[in-house]
């Protein structure tokens, strides 16, 4: 489990488990650390439409929209009917049309991805298939337009699906370590080939986060990413938890209720638990991989870690942090009424039993009032003008319906046309929440030099 907020790192946790190789099987209970290489299965999915992006920015595919098989000459015995519509673009958004099941499970040999995996010709496999929808129209989840798109790569780049990744995407991220497995066919495993670290999965991540920029390289152009994690394709997975599951260039697309609160965000996910998620508004990314491959029965599982526990506590941040600036503000409209003599909005401002305490007293809430407008006094007969608050180093502790500001004040001006620069003071001031109301309870006041 990895945890970015702000694009720095602030979780990182590894956990023993067990490991599996796809095309191998079960290899092991592992310690899995660091630099430990994992299947994430249709995360290779994401990893395979950014490739078509960024070779459509360089220009080897002209538009998103151009037809599938203009790039498969030698599959016009296929090019018929409906067909003839499927673009690029429906392959990216899984609305190709065509007839394919991935609904039952991938240790059926009946499951379409499973067939197109061990067949000779994988990508005339999925182009011979019938279709049963206009293209654009349905969403249904397809590994086969997945292993389209890659071959689209390699016959617009004249490079491999692997090695143009390598080269394109992985390069710049800084990403050295990992393996893509192949299918039958000899061609890398575009919808679940990918086995990779943690950390990698995370600077892919932020790579979408981040708009398509790396370390100020524009890597996908930015309105490509913003296109990207945009729905673009309405999915049937929707229900009362999740009233909003979309699709968007093989990336998910939700929105789900979180204690009551409509949440939205993006997704890129892999069987068995594997998940790369990107909260953008609250700038967080949460990554995931976990061994419960082929596991549809669990209970709970990793989608649950964001709603559970990680949400939640980026709320509770977001709630101290606007408490935090509450607090300083009310401090600080405390402080410059009294040094603008407005004793009511003071008044206001102060819990009936305040109190406040000095180097050499000790005042009430009356006291401390009647000491303010004897000082205006007193001030004004001495020509004594205040005209610079200083407030630093402002600190804020929060306790339930306490809260104690703590900083250091000082003030210039001039008294009978000489300047002064008055003792540097340190403050500990109380507030308390009575009433759905913070109200300033005490105020100590200590000198720290001249």
């Amino acid at each position: 489990v990895l945890i970015l907020r702000n694009n720095k790192l602030v979780y990182e946790q590894y956990f023993p488990g067990t490991d599996v190789t796809r095309g191998v099987g079960f290899v092991g209970f592992k310690d899995h650390h660091r630099d430990s290489l994992h299947d994430v299965r249709s995360i290779t999915k994401s990893v395979v439409g950014a490739a078509i992006l960024i070779a459509h920015a360089q220009g080897k595919i002209k538009s998103l929209n151009q037809r599938v098989f203009d790039f498969f000459p030698e599959y016009a015995k296929h090019d018929t009917g409906m067909k003839k519509q499927i673009t690029v673009q429906h392959l990216l958004n899984m609305t190709a049309g065509i007839e394919w099941d991935e609904e039952i499970s991938y240790l059926d040999p009946r499951n379409s991805e499973i067939k197109m995996n061990n067949a000779s010709d994988a990508i005339e496999f999925v182009l011979s298939q019938i279709i049963i929808d206009t293209p654009g129209k349905k969403y249904n989840y397809s590994g086969g337009c997945t292993q389209v798109l890659a071959a689209i790569v390699a016959k617009a780049t004249g490079i491999p699906v692997d090695k143009f990744c390598e080269q394109y995407l992985f390069k710049d991220l800084g990403i050295e370590k990992f393996t893509w497995a192949k299918i039958r066919s000899g061609d890398p495993s575009a919808a679940s080939g990918l086995r990779m670290r943690s950390r990698d999965l995370a600077k892919f991540g932020l790579l979408f986060l981040n708009n398509g920029k790396w370390n100020q390289k524009q890597i996908i152009p930015a309105h490509l990413v913003a296109r990207t994690l945009t729905s673009q394709a309405t999915t049937q997975y929707a229900d009362s938890i999740v009233p909003f599951v979309g699709y968007s260039n093989q990336f998910w697309i939700y929105t789900e209720k979180i204690k009551g609160e409509l949440v939205d965000y993006v997704q890129t996910q892999g069987n068995g638990g594997q998940i790369i998620l990107l909260d953008k508004k609250n700038d967080l990314e949460l990554i995931i991989t976990a061994g419960n491959y082929n596991r549809r029965d669990l209970r709970k599982n990793s989608y649950d870690i964001y709603t559970d526990f990680v949400y939640p506590a980026i709320v509770r941040n977001i709630q101290k942090d606007t408490l935090t600036e509450h607090i300083k503000a009310l401090t600080y409209h405390a402080i410059t009424s009294e040094f603008k003599f407005d004793t009511a909005a003071i008044a206001k401002l102060m819990d009936d039993d305040f109190i406040s305490v000095y180097p050499h007293k000790k005042q009430n809430k009356q006291q401390e009032l009647d000491g303010i407008f004897k000082s205006s006094m007193e001030r004004i007969k001495e020509n004594h003008i205040i005209d610079t608050l200083i407030l630093d180093d402002f600190k804020v502790q929060l306790f339930d319906h306490t809260a104690i500001a703590i900083y250091y004040s000082v003030t210039k001006g001039t008294k009978k046309g000489i300047p002064f620069d008055n003792n540097r003071m340190r403050w500990y001031d109380v507030w308390v929440k009575r009433n759905g109301e913070w109200k300033w309870v005490s105020s100590q006041g200590t000198l720290v030099n001249k």
